[in-house]
């Protein structure tokens, strides 16, 4: 799939999209079940309450796509996740992983539409990879095991991962001067809060 076209990936009518969140908020609704695309993603830290967190920035194919010359702003949309115990965060191994989730709190964060997992409103998020040695045809890092959740739909999911491969391979994934695509990164090179690594099985 072609990751410079503006593509439209049908989902049930229950799932949100990154695009539609901020009408959701505008909605005074806080919850929202949707599919992403992870663009990046940070090493697991400590907050000064003692909690354990990580953030996984996420796209997917509604959300503007940057210029192929950089310069200009990446539209993404960042994922908090809380967790008591380092256990609980989510395994995330690559930029184009597939994420999940269900109850996820959608907020405003510093003026930008933001969402946040907290352990107590027990979210579902799975992150995915496709295996055809796994059932279903996918490997699954979730909270509730390795299975996938009963409202994972790998259609859908593949139709993203292979939206979202494009997308990575040709545009940039950071902003600014600093664009850059995946094609041209270094294998699971690292810089600063971000991780950007190869999309590849």
């Amino acid at each position: 799939n072609d990751g410079g076209a503006r593509a439209s990936i049908p989902r049930p009518p229950r799932l949100a999209t990154l695009s539609s969140l901020r009408s959701i908020l505008d909605r005074g609704q806080t919850r929202a079940d949707l599919y992403g695309i992870v663009l990046g993603f940070s090493s697991p830290s400590r907050t000064n309450s003692g909690q354990h967190k990580m953030s996984i920035v996420l796209v997917d194919e509604t959300l503007p796509l940057p210029s192929t010359g950089g310069g200009g702003d990446v539209e993404s949309v960042t994922l908090v996740f809380f967790s008591r115990h380092p256990s609980g965060l989510p395994k995330v191994r690559s930029a184009g992983d597939v994420v999940y989730l269900e109850r996820i709190r959608v907020q405003e964060f510093a003026g930008n539409v933001q969402l946040a997992a907290y352990s107590n409103s027990r979210p579902v998020v799975a992150v995915a990879r496709p295996s055809s040695a796994a059932p279903g045809g996918w490997t699954m890092s979730a909270a509730g095991g390795a299975a996938p959740p009963p409202g994972f739909d790998g259609e859908t999911a593949s139709l993203l991962r292979g939206w979202g491969l494009g997308r990575l391979s040709s545009h940039p994934t950071v902003p600014g001067r600093k664009a850059a695509t995946l094609s041209c990164l270094n294998e699971n090179a690292t810089g600063g809060e971000s991780t950007l690594a190869s999309g590849g099985d």
